[in-house]
């Protein structure tokens, strides 16, 4: 005879998959996820400069801007740059005008057809010549382009800087703005050509490895060039962010605890908790390994452990303190 259903126990609980929350924020696109940001690494203070400097004057892409983001790796810069998109697409949309945002990170890119596939391109020519043509034919749609101006713009993709001018006056047209958010290695090798091809109503947004990086964009002195750095943890920082996303309640913390003391030893005892990647990994599989056991409380030793069973959680930057 079967046990009855009512009797047999709760169903076994299923925690939300810890790898959906891994990614960076992303408010360009979630509008929910502007209330998760946290005031550590830098982050906050980067983008209130940005903030500051885009809503300074009448028309924030009078001229175009150019954005830098640079830090060390999983210490912030994809938020900060999404974070900053999501605040100059909503301020441009309050002074009346239409915006699109062209991700061009991968995978979001497809290859240029001629350059190897899915492979990335290895010149400057190839780089800006693919990232030129796909936002051409990206935008020529919400510009309304008859297809011969479309194709007068395409052939501008050798002389992208009479390109982009070109581009400007049609974005200028349609009252529209285009945020375009460049691969990483368009920061790091491609900057001066960005610089120069900065045009009303465009704004180019990058990561910079490295916040030296990022710094010596400055020595061009205009101030459409828009220079931001994030950097490592402090040891008060994580508990920011605990307090932050366990009182939020999304994903994996849903009803779950932590004291700060726990917090304190694991930044003393794992030193790669410097990056904001590292910390948000090791949250969320310790959050789900709780919610596993139907257990309401994060303990250091549920972090602890989890970073002893994932080796890949290591980014270079060191492991346990020895005791």
């Amino acid at each position: 005879m079967s046990t009855p259903s009512h009797l047999a126990g709760d169903p076994p609980v299923k925690p939300p998959n810890p790898d959906e929350f891994e990614r960076p924020l992303t408010p360009h696109v979630n509008a929910e996820e502007h209330d998760l940001y946290v005031d550590v690494d830098h982050t906050s203070q980067a983008y209130e400069i940005f903030c500051q400097k885009v809503t300074k004057g009448p028309q924030p892409l009078s001229n175009g801007v150019t954005v830098f983001v640079g830090g060390e790796s999983g210490c912030g810069k994809t938020s900060t740059i999404n974070r900053c998109v999501a605040f100059l697409n909503g301020h441009l949309l309050q002074t009346g005008m239409n915006c699109v945002i062209v991700d061009l990170r991968r995978p979001a890119l497809p290859p240029l057809p001629g350059t190897g596939g899915g492979d990335e391109p290895e010149t400057t020519e190839e780089r800006q010549h693919e990232v030129f043509t796909y936002l051409v034919s990206k935008l020529s749609a919400q510009m309304k382009l008859p297809g011969a101006d479309e194709d007068r713009l395409l052939g501008h993709a050798q002389r992208r800087k009479t390109g982009y001018a070109a581009l400007s006056r049609h974005l200028t047209q349609a009252n529209l703005a285009v945020l375009v958010i460049l691969p990483e290695s368009q920061a790091n090798y491609d900057a001066p050509n960005y610089i120069s091809y900065r045009a009303p109503n465009i704004a180019f947004f990058a990561e910079a490895a490295g916040e030296e990086m990022a710094r010596q964009y400055t020595q061009w002195g205009s101030d459409d060039i828009i220079s931001l750095s994030v950097g490592p943890l402090n040891p008060e920082d994580a508990w920011k962010y605990a307090t932050k996303r366990i009182n939020s309640g999304i994903g994996p913390y849903k009803g779950l605890t932590i004291d700060e003391l726990d917090v304190q030893l694991m930044m003393e005892k794992i030193r790669a908790v410097q990056s904001i990647r590292i910390l948000n990994r090791l949250m969320n599989h310790a959050a789900h390994n709780v919610l596993a056991v139907r257990g309401k409380h994060i303990t250091y030793s549920h972090l602890s452990d989890h970073w002893l069973s994932n080796s890949t959680l290591d980014l270079g930057r060191g492991g346990m303190t020895q005791t």
